[in-house]
């Protein structure tokens, strides 16, 4: 069947605008990199164009500032303070790509490495300890209600006694992810067989999940749906590059390898 005319127009809207937006970025860029070849920094130069910056006083290599919080503002997606901390001081760096835009990024200040004193981590340390501490009772706990499951216990009596509550999830599939509970305990309910017992880390720090499984069931599989298709992709890739990979490892076996230095040198312009 032919595209209607509402489909058509509207995927032209589309692409028009994309293609506009790109050419106001691209023209920011250029004014900015303007700017910068200016002397200005990243800024002076954002505060003349109308682009928002962000100051970060103080952070290291992790992205934390000097409390261990992570640092706000800082699109996730891309490694910016890595490459601030492989920059210097006064560094005309190149500009990030990232999401269709840039980011710019300086260095005005490096604060030496150092081993930070008892009064600056004390805090840190003793919640620390303090989260080590239940983290351990919490396991020791679930390891013991494992046990006890596994010699014939129910799980609602188990929990009751510990003044816990029991939750119960159907239908669950390998790859869902549920409101407060952590991947890590799908995966491991996952690997454990019907009527299997287990335990695992919870989303936060001080919770631990002890879990049955009661049942299994096999999905009926759609050999027409998407995830199908992007499966049979996936595994035929593999099994082409894996089928090339011992081909090659065979030819290099019985052939040997030469490397032709003068095409190496005009591919990685050694020469130059």
């Amino acid at each position: 069947t032919e595209p209607s005319y509402e489909s058509v127009a509207a995927a032209l809207k589309k692409e028009i605008a994309t293609e506009r937006a790109r050419a106001k970025v691209a023209e920011l860029r250029d004014k900015m990199e303007d700017e910068r070849g200016g002397g200005a920094s990243v800024a002076e130069a954002a505060q003349k164009l109308g682009v928002s910056a962000t100051t970060i006083d103080a952070i290291d290599r992790s992205g934390r500032l000097p409390d261990g919080q992570l640092a706000p503002n800082i699109p996730a997606g891309v490694d910016v303070v890595a490459q601030a901390f492989n920059s210097d001081i006064g560094v005309d760096n190149d500009p990030v790509s990232f999401k269709g835009g840039y980011i710019w990024y300086d260095v005005v200040g490096i604060t030496p490495s150092r081993e930070r004193n008892l009064d600056e981590v004390k805090d840190q340390v003793e919640a620390r300890w303090r989260e080590d501490q239940i983290t351990s009772r919490l396991k020791a706990k679930a390891t013991e209600m494992v046990q006890k499951l596994e010699q014939g216990g129910k799980l609602a009596d188990e929990a009751s006694r510990a003044g816990l509550k029991v939750e119960t999830v159907a239908g669950v599939r390998r790859d869902a992810s549920l409101p407060g509970v952590a991947g890590g305990a799908i995966t491991a309910a996952f690997r454990t067989p019907k009527d299997g017992v287990g335990q695992t880390a919870g989303a936060a720090a001080n919770e631990w999940i002890v879990f049955r499984v009661t049942d299994v069931t096999l999905p009926p599989v759609d050999f027409a749906s998407d995830d199908i298709k992007k499966l049979k992709e996936t595994l035929q890739r593999s099994v082409t590059d894996e089928q090339v990979a011992q081909y090659v490892t065979k030819l290099e076996s019985d052939i040997g390898t030469t490397i032709n230095q003068t095409a190496f040198a005009q591919v990685t312009g050694a020469n130059n």
